[in-house]
């Protein structure tokens, strides 16, 4: 229903292009989605939490973050021969998947409790401020050019950027959809 709304021409006319799209966008899901067996739920969450939230996330804002205090950060305990011999056993031990256990148990020198017991504190990057400010001649330029090229209706890009001034969505709309106009621009 939502992408019936702004999909334009070149998506809504073209069922071979929609056929296409479909079946790439279902391509991308199974291969971040499926399991590498037998997996209590605890390992599911594990699996999904490290191959979307960590690698599309976590390791991007540690790295922009790094970027803007001018740090070179390497994060340890992202080697994929590591979660290769420890992934397996963890849905046996369900009390090392909480509040960091397996890695505190790794430590040759136990932490303080205070630390260990911190709660998250957490960092956001000010991508509403950036968009709003700067950014913005570059998100409304990657709107238009989806719309130029009839992936989305004419009216969207004004539409989703009336919504987002407006606090009707969030910023990651007018975000994505710039971002996927860039990247699909012949230019």
């Amino acid at each position: 229903e939502e992408v019936d709304a702004i999909a334009g021409p070149a998506l809504r006319d073209d069922e071979a292009a929609w056929r296409e799209a479909v079946e790439e966008v279902g391509a991308v899901e199974q291969s971040l989605f499926s399991s590498s067996g037998a997996e209590t739920h605890e390992a599911s969450i594990a699996r999904l939490e490290t191959r979307l939230y960590l690698c599309a996330q976590l390791l991007r804002d540690i790295d922009v973050m790094g970027m803007a205090h001018g740090l070179e950060i390497r994060v340890p305990f992202v080697d994929h021969e590591l979660l290769g011999a420890v992934w397996p056993r963890l849905g046996r031990h369900r009390s090392l998947l909480r509040r960091k256990r397996l890695l505190f148990s790794t430590l040759d020198r136990p932490l303080p409790a205070e630390i260990v017991r911190r709660s998250k504190q957490g960092f956001t990057l000010p991508f509403a401020r950036w968009i709003g400010g700067e950014l913005e001649p570059f998100v409304r330029d990657g709107m238009r050019q989806l719309a130029a090229e009839q992936w989305i209706t004419a009216d969207t890009p004004d539409r989703v950027w009336t919504a987002w001034k407006s606090g009707a969505v969030h910023w990651t709309r007018p975000w994505g959809l710039s971002v996927l106009g860039h990247f699909l621009s012949p230019s």
